[in-house]
């Protein structure tokens, strides 16, 4: 099969991972319109082209299965095929518009319109999950509304997507250089290429309010006391049930989501709002003109590519532009980090007698080297090599340390702080899901704005503006670091066992957490070294730009 059975009508979109068009299908007796994906992987090596074009493969079947067995939910995979190194998808075409579309159309959705779509689009999106699939790029053009029947349809799913950037890393396993999703409409853990079924409830709850209140994910403000969004104000004539539905969806927390669509569902049916609220236009409580979904490109979340260009039928998917919607966070190293030319980025967990690992870094002055700190298996050899320290989990695990309830008598937070305990919390929460994607491919920097800031920044992200003092390596953080050399990190257990003490006052704070980590740092030359121990941190907080971002931290013990 060769893409000559499908005549190309002209090009519908163009994104960092592929162009659409429109196309016919000939191989069908009336010759209709079809969709036609060109994939590009990011490598073009002969090993890992080969694992390529098998993962690309099972991908297709899958969605091929979904097409067939979902009663015309999802659009049909009509054919897939590798064409002179080219990967290709061939879909059905679907007549209709976008929610996106609809909205400039018809104007904000009512109550009653979103409790009908939901009631619609959450069956489908349960079938998709007991299949175990996450979509990954659930927005408002990606679900498209069919012209015959009105009905809603799943199109754009990410995994044959996000198969195109698989790599091999330095520890000579498969990886991903890049993470499926929008920017505003993507979870905590599906930034750290953890997607789980709760992610694509956080993007539906999200895609909902935009239609509520024509407001994109990142125009909102953050409550810095839970990190919930500021959204209702904006769509007063929504009743308490179902913003209390959405409000669960949108949690920054999955533990805290609807796990599943099933259940989201559940409580929707369950709630009851009055007729008056349901009638009623959600009128915002501002007008704003602000840029549709349309324009916000689905990311991929690499250091090395951008977004290109955007589709003109959003049907596609891959409609990529140029967009400064990027809410996307990161977060330091738990306590201390490596030393990069001179700067300590890695004094995590140092034993009571600390012993410094070796490396093999060409460079010979081992003063003016980033040193990887003892472990708690320390080998005595020297280091001349710079070697970041992070932590890694595979999901932050809920801290049984509920939030001080409210009496008459003084807290330890003052009333005239603008962080709170929870807040603090869940800041360092949000920074150990983030290391993965920072300290490893993809290296992905994008996320560190929203929590770092001053020093931890500086350290962890970027310090390209600070002094060199004469070599190269002292103006890199630890990602440069790894990224430069090749290495990473991976990651074992890691958790918050508990929250040993909170202080704040105005716009800074402090929080005293015990941790329990384990990780180990792959170098390019095979080397491993393992560390990780349960140790008491400090994090260093400050209120910014309506924020809880860290500035500093540091092992107490």
């Amino acid at each position: 099969m060769s893409l000559n059975s499908y005549p190309i009508i002209r090009k519908i979109g163009e994104g960092g991972f592929g162009t659409t068009y429109l196309a016919t299908n000939t191989l069908m007796p009336s010759h209709p319109y079809c969709v036609v994906k060109k994939l590009i992987p990011t490598a073009t090596d002969p090993q890992t082209q080969q694992l390529i074009q098998s993962r690309f493969k099972q991908e297709a079947i899958t969605l091929e299965n979904l097409g067939k067995e979902s009663n015309g939910t999802i659009p049909s995979l009509y054919a897939y095929f590798v064409d002179r190194g080219e990967y290709y998808l061939v879909q059905e075409y679907v007549d209709g518009q976008t929610l996106g579309e609809r909205l400039q159309t018809q104007g904000l959705f009512t109550e009653a319109q979103v409790r009908q779509l939901l009631t619609d689009l959450l069956p489908i999106l349960s079938y998709v999950h007991q299949r175990g699939i996450v979509h990954r790029d659930i927005k408002p053009e990606n679900i498209m509304v069919r012209q015959r029947d009105n009905k809603p349809m799943l199109i754009d799913f990410g995994a044959v997507k996000e198969t195109m950037g698989t790599i091999m890393t330095p520890s000579g396993h498969t990886g991903k250089s890049i993470v499926i999703g929008t920017p505003g409409f993507m979870p905590v853990e599906q930034m750290s290429g953890r997607p789980m079924f709760a992610s694509d409830i956080y993007a539906l709850g999200l895609t909902i309010i935009y239609l509520l209140t024509r407001m994109m994910p990142t125009e909102f403000e953050t409550d810095p006391h839970t990190g919930n969004l500021n959204w209702q104000s904006f769509a007063p004539n929504i009743s308490p049930q179902l913003a209390a539905i959405l409000d669960k969806a949108i949690q920054p927390v999955s533990n805290y989501r609807y796990q599943n669509a099933q259940d989201m569902l559940h409580a929707l049916t369950n709630s009851t709002p009055t007729q008056a609220q349901i009638g009623q236009p959600a009128t915002p409580a501002k007008t704003l003109v602000v840029p549709t979904p349309i324009d916000a490109p689905t990311q991929l979340l690499s250091p090395a590519q951008q977004d290109r260009d955007r589709s003109t039928n959003v049907q596609t998917g891959m409609n990529d532009r140029n967009n400064p919607m990027v809410a996307t966070i990161v977060g330091v190293i738990i306590g201390g980090g490596l030393i990069v030319g001179g700067l300590v980025l890695g004094k995590y967990f140092a034993g009571n007698n600390p012993t410094p690992t070796a490396s093999n870094s060409p460079t010979p002055t081992a003063s003016n080297n980033p040193t990887l700190m003892a472990s708690d298996n320390p080998a005595p050899t020297p280091t001349n090599s710079p070697a970041p320290t992070p932590i890694n989990t595979p999901a932050p695990t809920p801290i049984n340390t509920p939030a001080p309830t409210p009496t008459n008598s003084p807290t330890s937070t003052p009333i005239s702080s603008n962080i709170s305990r929870e807040a603090a919390l869940n800041t360092v929460q949000q920074w150990l899901n983030y290391k993965r994607s920072l300290l490893a491919p993809p290296y992905n920097k994008q996320l560190g704005t929203d929590l770092l800031t001053g020093k931890a920044y500086r350290d962890n992200v970027d310090k390209s503006s600070e002094p060199c003092n004469g070599r190269p390596d002292d103006c890199l953080s630890s990602a440069d670091w790894l990224q430069k050399n090749n290495a990473e990190y991976s990651f074992g257990v890691q958790r918050i066992d508990s929250v040993d003490r909170f202080e704040s006052s105005g716009d800074s704070g402090t929080i005293f957490v015990t941790v329990t980590e384990y990780r180990t740092l792959h170098k390019s030359n095979g080397q491993k070294t393992q560390s990780g121990g349960t140790k008491q941190a400090r994090y260093d907080l400050q209120f910014e730009n309506g924020k809880v971002k860290i500035t500093d931290y540091k092992i107490l013990n």
